[in-house]
């Protein structure tokens, strides 16, 4: 499903417009607490897309999803983009998030797919364990992300060979996780307000030695973060950035911005 290539056009319009889509996804979220005021964790006040699952075996449970298709998808024959969206059981956030896609989609951005990774049992289980650093349940999310999910949405759906993953606090270190040990998995990288404050010493080893260095494709990571997040994110995103300014390849576009409020 995935064979056809993006054109030189889509691929020009994804990265002029990478800057301008991190802004919107923060805004989202800023704006998601509106809806979340009025409905509870897990129960949309609107709903976009369709409620699906896998069963993994990597992670030995069922994982469910949450899909939405472009508005076109059924009227053409189309392949497209996806986006990975991790956290999508607030529905408020990924129903707000499909709507940003929909809305700029084909104009401002090419129209994109959006699968959405339900964590019914909050985002932790994609940081290492608090009480020793070890990075068995994100390595195995990653593993079943990688070996079973991407497989799966690219035999179901019309899938083009360009995908982006974003996550927000500890599903943003996710993302940067993942970009760190497996470069090659996404195109982009998107986080707001990371948790980088696990495992730090790790995650630098892994800029200054890890897969990253020998990247041969172009990658693109972009954070953004508030100056009212926790210390701990406000504190460790430069130090992050410092480093991986330091030692990353050339192909590797990195932007990191702290909105004011």
């Amino acid at each position: 499903m995935s064979n056809t290539q993006l054109t030189s056009k889509d691929i020009l319009m994804i990265y002029a417009y990478r800057v301008m889509f991190v802004f919107i996804i923060a805004l989202l979220i800023a704006l998601s607490s509106c809806f979340e005021a009025h409905a509870e964790h897990g129960k949309p006040a609107v709903t976009l897309g369709q409620i699906s699952s896998i069963q993994s075996t990597v992670l030995s449970k069922n994982i469910p999803l949450s899909i939405h298709l472009p508005p076109n998808y059924d009227s053409t024959k189309h392949n497209y983009p996806v986006l990975y969206m991790l956290g999508s059981d607030y529905r408020a956030r990924f129903a707000m998030l499909a709507s940003a896609l929909d809305y700029m989609g084909g104009s401002q951005i090419p129209a994109m797919l959006l699968v959405g990774i339900d964590l019914p049992e909050g985002n932790r289980v994609l940081l290492p364990s608090r009480a020793n650093g070890d990075t068995k349940s994100p390595d195995s999310y990653l593993a079943f992300i990688e070996k079973e999910l991407i497989p799966y949405v690219d035999n179901k759906y019309r899938t083009a060979p360009f995908r982006a993953l974003f996550g927000a606090s500890n599903s943003g270190f996710f993302s940067v996780y993942t970009l760190l040990n497996k470069p090659s998995l996404f195109n982009a990288y998107l986080a707001s307000s990371p948790s980088l404050n696990h495992i730090p010493v790790k995650l630098q080893q892994k800029i200054k030695t890890g897969p990253l260095k020998t990247l041969s494709e172009n990658k693109s990571l972009h954070i953004i973060y508030s100056d009212d997040d926790f210390d701990e994110i406000t504190e460790s995103i430069p130090e992050f950035s410092r480093m991986l300014t330091d030692h990353k390849p050339t192909n590797l576009t990195y932007k990191s911005q702290q909105v004011i409020n």
